[in-house]
């Protein structure tokens, strides 16, 4: 079965606007309309319902839910104008509900953050059942929640999955980025590793690429997004994420194959760079010659 979220000579890209919208459906559609434009394979979103995850709102974030909530009746109109757009749109499952909604509106993927397969496998399981591709973040996780994420999907016959290496660090320190790691996700699991990028610009995307990695979220922001959006930090302009696209498929590309392989102009070109060995005068048979009385040139290949 061909997995989902891998591209021939090309990196899976994924617009992650996240809370971006600022509780507004317009900028949201207008993100959908830029990851197109961009080139992105997909664009997605949070499902935040911040009164499903909480059985009591935390004052602290009570103050922002009307920014960061999506409400329910928006689902229908974004999957109907990304569909328009001839774009992918995702969202991460936070909470149980959610499932059947994404189900209902012929999500493509799903995406389950870290803090889910860290602490939360029932949802796990609920999307696994889905049998549609998931995409686990493994911020927050060691290789145990990571094995039980991947357990859950198999024994529910979905083997649709990648993984993306991810520090739930915002923004993203050098120090803690560890990006070797996804070479060792790739050698145990056996299936696409992406990175899920949280710093400033986009330097480390193009560093992940060039490790291995078959796909990339970025979070991205609009021109006009709020400072105050809680995003807004670790979010690059759309502008910038259509440079960073062209940028880690132009390094996918570059990548090859572990063999030495000749391209067609140094097949071509390397005789004529060949030495041939020229005594510097003539010298009779009982000279004992050594290498002072020869010159090294390279020969002109005569015209017909």
């Amino acid at each position: 079965m061909k997995n989902f979220f891998l591209k021939k000579n090309k990196i899976f890209t994924i617009a992650e606007f996240g809370s971006n919208h600022s509780g507004n459906i317009n900028d949201a559609k207008k993100a959908i309309n830029l990851a197109k434009y961009c080139k992105a394979d997909a664009i997605k979103f949070q499902s935040i319902s911040l009164q499903d995850v909480y059985k009591k709102v935390p004052i602290n974030l009570k103050r922002i839910q009307n920014k960061i909530n999506i409400n329910e009746n928006w689902y229908p109109k974004l999957f109907k104008h990304a569909k328009k757009k001839q774009i992918t749109l995702s969202f991460s499952a936070i909470y149980p509900k959610i499932v059947d909604i994404l189900e209902d509106n012929k999500i493509k993927f799903f995406k389950i953050a870290s803090p889910q397969v860290f602490g939360f496998p029932e949802i796990i399981e609920l999307v696994a059942r889905t049998k549609k591709p998931v995409l686990l973040s493994s911020g927050y996780c060691d290789t145990s929640q990571i094995d039980r994420a991947i357990k859950i999907l198999k024994k529910n016959k979905n083997y649709n999955y990648a993984i993306l290496h991810c520090i739930s660090e915002y923004p993203t320190q050098t120090k803690n980025l560890n990006l070797n790691f996804i070479k060792e996700l790739k050698k145990r699991y056996k299936c696409p590793v992406g990175f899920s990028d949280h710093t400033i610009g986009t330097h480390v995307s193009c560093a992940a690429v060039a490790l291995g990695a078959d796909i990339i979220e970025k979070h991205v922001r609009l021109d006009t997004t709020s400072k105050k959006s809680p995003d807004y930090d670790v979010s690059i302009t759309f502008e910038r994420l259509r440079e960073m696209i062209n940028q880690i498929n132009m390094i996918k590309k570059g990548l090859g194959v572990n063999k030495k392989i000749l391209s067609s102009f140094e097949k071509k070109t390397r005789d004529k760079l060949l030495v041939f060995p020229h005594f510097k005068k003539n010298y009779s048979k009982k000279n004992l010659i050594g290498i002072d009385d020869i010159n090294f040139f390279r020969l002109l290949k005569k015209k017909n």
